[in-house]
């Protein structure tokens, strides 16, 4: 597969890419500080929310395939940056969380997952310690 054609905006950024013969091209927006803010192309939108450090508060996604549904991704934050949760909601109902668990080192610990079809825990080695469907 080749790689697509890329347009770089004024802040140096990928503003439009198309692939192959052009039957596929994307478009993305930046914020002034150089925020992914919108992105998109002719079946879904894409759209990034930032908190004021400046990290991914919310992704919100519409898919025109499954008539204009929209996914939201709402992420939680510790103190130091990490991701600690994920929450998944389709059309503005939970469908499933994800939480993250990290050592002293800022490593991950555990990941657990609850809602939407599965349900478990991971610890730091990928093994999964429990699981439900």
């Amino acid at each position: 597969m080749r790689a697509p054609n890329q347009t770089l905006g004024e802040n140096g950024r990928r503003s439009t890419e198309v692939w192959g013969d052009g039957s596929y091209s994307a478009d993305y927006y930046y914020s002034p500080l150089g925020e992914l803010t919108d992105a998109g192309d002719s079946v879904s939108q894409y759209e990034y929310t930032y908190d004021q450090a400046r990290r991914l508060q919310q992704e919100t996604q519409t898919l025109e395939p499954l008539s204009g549904s929209t996914v939201d991704f709402i992420y939680e934050h510790d103190l130091l940056g990490n991701v600690t949760g994920i929450d998944n909601k389709l059309d503005d109902i939970l469908d499933n969380s994800i939480d993250f668990l990290y050592d002293n080192r800022n490593r991950v610990k555990m990941v657990s997952q609850t809602g939407g079809c599965r349900s478990g825990n991971r610890h730091g080695t990928g093994r999964r310690t429990t699981a439900s469907a």
